[in-house]
């Protein structure tokens, strides 16, 4: 194996025939082929438009698990978000899975039980150019006691 530079001065590995392999994870794409078949590009090729990229996923990483964007998790609970970025203080970017299990689990705190983030994918807001964040997280609903009692005293009697 040895490595070349590509045009942005970028080192990457090819093989004996000169065929690049990809090791990075920017080419890890949310959809191969790019969304609606018009190819992908990096932040490099398109830094204000480029393509959904994996930073880390597991094999099975939608397998009973549930997408959940940044902004929306920001939006639903700002004290959650602030607390679990006071836990975990990285931007999403920066998160392994670890990270962002442990971040994640902070923020869902009272509302899920064994939190695991099963992947990250990063794209880009076309409309204003900034970076947003998918997780992919399974857990485990905390059942509410009071709905439970509530259940059971709507039941008729027998």
């Amino acid at each position: 194996m040895r490595f070349v530079f590509d045009r942005y001065g970028k080192p990457y590995e090819v093989d004996e025939e000169g065929n690049r392999i990809i090791r990075d994870l920017r080419c890890d794409w949310v959809y191969p082929n790019g969304y609606h078949g018009r190819g992908n590009t990096t932040k490099i090729e398109d830094p204000y438009g480029y393509s959904e990229f994996y930073h880390w996923r597991e094999k099975d990483h939608k397998k009973d698990a549930q997408a959940v964007y940044d902004d929306r998790l920001a939006q639903w609970d700002r004290q959650a978000f602030a607390r679990a970025h006071s836990v975990v203080p990285k931007r999403f970017d920066a998160m392994n899975q670890k990270d962002a299990t442990k971040w994640m689990a902070t923020y869902y705190e009272g509302k899920y039980t064994n939190v695991k983030v099963t992947a990250l994918i990063e794209g880009c807001n076309v409309s204003n150019g900034y970076p947003y964040f998918v997780l992919w997280f399974r857990g485990e609903p905390v059942e509410k006691k009071d709905a439970k009692a509530s259940d059971n005293s709507t039941a008729p009697a027998g």
